[in-house]
C-alpha cells in the first residue's frame, strides 16, 4: 500500500481560528483524545514539554499561528499516520510505500485558500497532494505539469506493478522498513528520509510509547 501525509497537514485547520478562538487554545486542553496519563500532574509535565517544542518561550497568538498550525497538524493528523505506517511495516509482510507530500506549487489550493501567513509559508497543507494526483475540471495545470507527472507516474505504476519506481525509473522509492521507517520526501526534488524528520515527531513516539489509551 501507498500510505502518506503533507508536510504542514494544520495550515488549513489553523486557517480557521481567528481572534476568538486563538487565545482559548492551551496545548494541555489540546491532547489528543487517545492519550491517557495516569495523573493530572503527568499531563501537565508532557504538555509543557510540548508547549516548549512548538511555542519555545512564546505565548500562543496570533503571532505563533505558523507554531499553531505545525502543532495541530503534527498532533491530529501526522503522527497517527506514522504510528499507522509504523503498525503496518511490524505486521504485514507486503510493502508499505511511506512519502511526505512538501511540494510547495500554484495547485497547494487548500494552502491558498487558508490565507496568509500560511499561503507564504513552505510546505503542502492538507489536501494539497490530491490536486497533483486528480484533475479538477475547471482548474487548469497552472504550469505545474512536472509534479502532476511525477505524482501520477508514482501512482500509475503503483496500480500497474505492484511498486512506484519499478526498474524503469531512475529514482528508488523503498518500502518503509526496520525500526526506523523511510519515507519518499516529495518536493521540488524526491529523495528519501526518516519518517519522523523533526524532533517533535520523534517526541510524539515517546509520548504515545507511555501514554497510548490501552481501552476505548
Amino acid at each position: 500500500m501507498i500510505i502518506g501525509f503533507n508536510s504542514e497537514e494544520g495550515y488549513l485547520f489553523a486557517g480557521m481560528e481567528n481572534d476568538t478562538t486563538i487565545p482559548k487554545i492551551k496545548v494541555e486542553k489540546s491532547l489528543p483524545k487517545d492519550l491517557s496519563f495516569p495523573t493530572e500532574a503527568e499531563r501537565r509535565r508532557v504538555a509543557a514539554q510540548l508547549q516548549r517544542l512548538y511555542f519555545g518561550d512564546e505565548k500562543i497568538s496570533q503571532e505563533t499561528l505558523l507554531q499553531i498550525a505545525k502543532f495541530q497538524g503534527e498532533a491530529y493528523f501526522v503522527n497517527s499516520v506514522i504510528e499507522e505506517t509504523e503498525y503496518l511495516v511490524t505486521t504485514n509482510d507486503r510493502p508499505v510505500y511511506s512519502y511526505i507530500f512538501g511540494y510547495s506549487g500554484n495547485r497547494n489550493l487548500a494552502k491558498y485558500f487558508s490565507g496568509e501567513p500560511y499561503r507564504s509559508a513552505p510546505g503542502a497543507s492538507h489536501a494539497d497532494d490530491l490536486f497533483y494526483l486528480f484533475s479538477q475540471g475547471v482548474v487548469p495545470a497552472l504550469f505545474e505539469n512536472n509534479m502532476i507527472d511525477t505524482m501520477t507516474t508514482l501512482w500509475t505504476n503503483f496500480a500497474k506493478y505492484g511498486d512506484p519506481t519499478p526498474a524503469s525509473e531512475p529514482l528508488r522509492w523503498s518500502a518503509a522498513s526496520g525500526a526506523d521507517p523511510q519515507a519518499l520526501l516529495i518536493s521540488e526534488e524526491l529523495r528519501m528520509t526518516p519518517l519522523r524528520y523533526t524532533d517533535t515527531l520523534k517526541f510524539w513516539k515517546n509520548v504515545y510509547s507511555k501514554y497510548r489509551r490501552k481501552k476505548p
